[in-house]
């Protein structure tokens, strides 16, 4: 799979010297790209991303030196990026549709401390998560005195053991400790030995006159009001699309079924540049594992999905570069959009 980005991370001058000045990881989300002064807006997926700028695939990007912001979205939120360029274009050819080379760089503008503090910490965690950690196995003191990891020698096997069971060891005295104090040992309770006093107030009670039995009165039984039937709570389905887009034709008119589950609210609109229809999914997920489906049907080329922190967007390119006329109707667990071709 081709990638200009990561090809580039690397690249160097007839000299051999690295032009990159920050380190390229792979990283596959949505990006919302604005144009300045301009009522033009795109979503497009990105290929990897570094402190100073992000690649983007798109067969039809802009132009070389055009400004952009940009919307990332990250596991850690939205980074918003209000200056960038387009500072390399590569369109893709006719056919082209495979070819993941094509696309945009841009490269960032002047940041903010705070973005410059967001994008670090996210390619941090990029990087961390594609190289699997080295065990550590001893700190030493260089010959300035500074402490340095040392992963050369091999831990002490018999060290290792008794730190083990010292944890052990503990753990079972904490154990013990917190059961007595739940429950403590209960000692059998002695009798109190009787004193002369109290055994001449025993006799002196057993010789008074019985006291006259009061005749039982009879209790009036209360009417009681029935219980309530316990009434469960509802509980609350997520709502989520389930599935991927399914095309069908229908005499002259084509449909889209999105399958869902839980009450979903959608709204729809038309992008331009090319365009595009996207229809959001107000509040749900999206538990499908593909997020992008190549010419599902004659008259749509691609559909694209855009995981939001606030709602799942379905993006439909179209073979004829312009959008039909559509409805968007929701039955039960089923939203259909009508094509009239």
């Amino acid at each position: 799979m081709n990638d200009p980005m990561a090809k580039s991370a690397g690249k160097k001058n007839a000299k051999g010297v690295n032009l990159r000045k920050h380190q390229r990881v792979n990283f596959s989300s949505t990006v919302h790209v604005r144009v300045p002064d301009e009522d033009t807006a795109i979503d497009v997926f990105s290929g990897n991303i570094s402190q100073g700028g992000v690649f983007l695939h798109r067969r039809r990007p802009l132009p070389m030196g055009q400004a952009v912001s940009l919307v990332i979205n990250t596991r850690r939120g939205d980074i918003e990026v209000k200056q960038g360029a387009v500072v390399w274009s590569r369109p893709g050819g006719p056919g082209d549709s495979d070819d993941d080379s094509a696309g945009m760089g841009i490269r960032f503008g002047s940041l903010s401390p705070e973005t410059s503090a967001q994008i670090g910490l996210f390619v941090d965690d990029l990087l961390t998560a594609r190289k699997a950690p080295t065990e550590p196995r001893a700190v030493v003191r260089n010959a300035q005195g500074e402490l340095m990891v040392d992963f050369s020698s091999p831990p002490q096997t018999k060290t290792r053991l008794l730190l083990h069971g010292s944890f052990v060891a503990l753990v079972a005295v904490v154990t013990f400790f917190t059961l007595l104090a739940i429950k403590p040992i209960e000692e059998p309770k002695k009798e109190a030995s009787k004193t002369p006093t109290a055994v001449a107030k025993q006799e002196t009670l057993a010789k008074a006159p019985a006291a006259k039995k009061k005749a039982p009165t009879k209790a009036v039984a209360q009417p009681t009001a029935p219980a309530k039937p316990a009434i469960e709570s509802e509980k609350k389905t997520e709502a989520a699309v389930s599935g991927p887009p399914v095309f069908s034709q229908q005499g002259k008119r084509w449909k889209m079924v999105l399958t869902v589950e839980g009450p979903v609210k959608t709204r729809h609109f038309k992008l331009k540049d090319p365009p595009r229809l996207a229809i959001d999914f107000l509040g749900a997920s999206y538990r499908g594992s593909a997020q992008s489906f190549e010419a599902p049907a004659p008259f749509v080329s691609r559909v694209r999905v855009g995981l939001q922190p606030e709602h799942t967007r379905f993006v439909l390119d179209f073979a004829a570069n312009k959008v039909p006329a559509y409805e968007v109707e929701s039955a039960g667990d089923k939203v259909t959009v009508w094509f009239s071709l």
